[in-house]
């Protein structure tokens, strides 16, 4: 669904449920193949907090996860349906969530900008591969 906002004339988008089924499939597809098997993995369509698209929330001990998919509507990316951005949002946190023990530890003896640089430049890389 595409809509005009007022402010300046921005046009904007937002997920349908159709996308969000989409991001489910992908997500769980991704988990398998990262070999994520023993965790835990919820799904919430929902307002994330920030302007993100999608988010993924982990707890290394329980092994439990929840990847949400905004509701929130957003400005329109030139040349990619909500579709695409769903499933690559999919790739890009089930990613994170391959990182997550490791990122957990690093940010307890460096600091958090550091650490979501090194895990963003791996989950970039990591991208490319699971979108064959």
């Amino acid at each position: 669904m595409r809509t005009c906002k007022h402010e300046g004339e921005i046009l904007a988008t937002r997920f349908t449920e159709a996308d969000f089924q989409a991001f489910v499939a992908e997500v769980r597809r991704c988990v398998e193949l990262l070999g994520l098997k023993e965790w835990r993995v919820d799904f919430d369509f929902c307002a994330v907090a920030d302007e993100s698209y999608a988010t993924c929330g982990w707890n290394v001990e329980s092994r439990s996860s929840l990847f949400r998919l905004t509701a929130r509507p957003f400005p329109v990316v030139r040349n990619k349906t909500t579709r695409e951005m769903a499933l690559e949002s999919a790739r890009h946190e089930a990613c994170e969530l391959l990182l997550s023990e490791l990122n957990d530890m690093a940010k307890e003896v460096m600091s958090e900008t550091m650490v979501n640089a090194a895990v963003h430049t791996v989950v970039r890389r990591l991208e490319k591969v699971l979108r064959t």
